[in-house]
């Protein structure tokens, strides 16, 4: 079979599927469909296919090596600047164009609705960017290892735990301390010290800083098991030393990687203990990220969004669920104030008013004092109250 091109005066050409066969010693030609109404490629894709091509679907032919964040934002707008749409509207930079190509890519992404359109305009006007990228989609791919997002979450209320209380009691030793112009000095010999000792003995960096090269790293699986935990620890005793010593520096980076080093090492855990292959290492770092996150700032709700929204999903929602509950309530459990009220209560501001309850709390002990004393009055004395034990 074969399809033939018949030529027509003044119109399109006509398209007609035939095949020849033998009439005697002739050879002749059959024609076994009108292609004509078909658009040129599904034509061409016919001919192919005849020729003996094989068609595959693109879900074949090509290979997602990586999953950006609103990465259909990001090739519409890319597709744009390549064909040099904003220079169209202005030959000078102005919010003016870059909120008209937000309208206009807009278009085509129609149906993401509004979360996508705010990406389009604030990647257009604030030229924003992630600070992760996924390298990859994420999800839980073993029942088995749900066993070890709950070890993970121990170690993240752990983790929590040992944050806080060290950053709360050195910054209390700090603010008793005198020459208080030094201490930034000394935090910040402390710190440098730990990183000089985490590039010279396991030639990483990530403990200054925010550390998110190392993080993204350890999202992607290129940083080494054995570092994993030295980086953590390292880099909450630098943080600890930093911030309570009045340097530079805030919490939320430093909650990020310490979460992302501590999970990706009980993600090694997984993989020796169940035999599980290393694609979950990611997983198990993005997941330590978020259980660390809620035990320190005491927000787990938060805390699955920013998982949620890193990942474009909820395939990692019964992990993140079970990790982050474990450390949030753990570390509450042990440490009621969330670490910036902690803080604040250290320079002499209270964001609660005292409940009865809290009354009745600090007056328990005086409480329980003014029973023992009961128990060793007079016996004729027991059981009457103050006023009638003076007039007795």
């Amino acid at each position: 079979m074969h399809v033939d091109v018949v030529p027509n005066r003044g119109s399109r050409p006509a398209y007609l599927l035939r095949e020849s066969f033998r009439d005697g010693g002739k050879v002749r030609k059959r024609t076994l469909a009108n292609l004509s109404s078909l658009a040129d490629e599904q034509i061409d894709a016919i001919r192919r296919v005849l020729h003996g091509e094989r068609l595959a679907p693109a879900s074949e032919l090509f290979e997602v090596t990586a999953s950006r964040i609103h990465g259909d934002t990001h090739a519409v707008l890319t597709a744009m600047k390549r064909m040099g749409f904003r220079q169209l509207l202005s030959s000078r930079p102005s919010w003016e164009a870059e909120v008209i190509m937000g309208v206009v890519a807009d278009r085509p992404l129609r149906g993401g609705g509004r979360r996508r359109a705010g990406a389009i305009v604030e990647r257009s006007v604030l030229v924003v960017h992630p600070i992760f990228e996924v390298p990859r989609p994420y999800g839980l791919e073993h029942l088995s290892s749900l066993v070890m997002y709950a070890v993970l979450g121990l170690v993240a209320a752990a983790l929590a735990l040992a944050f806080t209380e060290s950053l709360v009691a050195l910054r209390r030793r700090f603010k008793g301390a005198r020459h208080r112009w030094a201490h930034p000095a000394v935090g910040g010999l402390a710190t440098g010290l730990l990183a000089v000792l985490a590039v010279a003995t396991l030639g990483a960096p990530g403990v200054t800083g925010g550390g998110y090269a190392t993080l993204g790293a350890a999202l992607a699986e290129k940083v080494a098991l054995k570092l994993l935990v030295p980086l953590c620890l390292l880099k909450l005793a630098a943080t600890v030393f930093s911030y309570s010593s009045g340097g530079a520096g805030g919490i939320f980076a430093p909650a990020l990687f310490i979460g992302g080093m501590a999970g990706g090492a009980v993600g090694a855990l997984d993989m020796a203990l169940l035999h599980h292959s290393s694609d979950a290492l990611g997983t198990f770092a993005l997941v330590g990220m978020g259980a660390v996150f809620a035990g320190i700032i005491r927000a787990p709700t938060t805390s699955v969004l920013i998982i949620v929204e890193m990942t474009g999903g909820y395939s990692l929602i019964l992990p993140l669920m079970i990790a982050n509950m474990l450390a949030y309530g753990i570390a509450r459990h042990y440490w009621p104030t969330p670490i910036y009220e902690a803080l604040l209560e250290q320079d002499g501001v209270q964001l609660r008013e005292e409940t009865l309850a809290d009354r009745l709390e600090r007056l328990s002990p005086d409480f329980e004092n003014f029973r023992a004393s009961e128990a060793h009055a007079p016996s004729h004395l027991q059981g009457l109250s103050a006023a009638e034990a003076r007039n007795s």
